[in-house]
């Protein structure tokens, strides 16, 4: 079994009602969703790992979207079952993200 796999990526985030992770205040939701499960969860459908780790370059305002070039990530998946991929599948999967958010580029 891989220990972790690695996938570095920026993003465009069109909404302006989308937190960049999860929003969590005294344990109560604050958001319906997130950059963070919008991005992982369709991806790691793919990966099949335990768990994820993502991490954003700066931080941003639940209201404020992000364009031009995107914000650059990484996303490690701890424990994935599957770790090559197809451009195909790459494709799907950033598809499957969300109309609100567009993955610019895999590096």
């Amino acid at each position: 079994m891989n220990c972790c796999a690695e996938y570095f990526c920026s993003y465009n985030k069109f909404s302006r009602e989308l937190s960049q992770t999860p929003w969590l205040i005294d344990g109560e939701r604050k958001s319906e969703s997130s950059v963070e499960e919008h991005i992982c969860e369709p991806v790691n459908k793919y990966v099949l790992a335990s768990e994820w780790r993502f991490s954003a370059s700066g931080r941003e305002d639940v209201d404020v979207r992000m364009l031009g070039t995107g914000r650059p990530f990484v996303v490690e998946f701890i424990n994935p079952r599957c770790v090559n991929f197809t451009k195909e599948q790459m494709k799907e999967a950033q598809v499957s993200c969300s109309l609100t958010l567009l993955i610019v580029s895999f590096w």
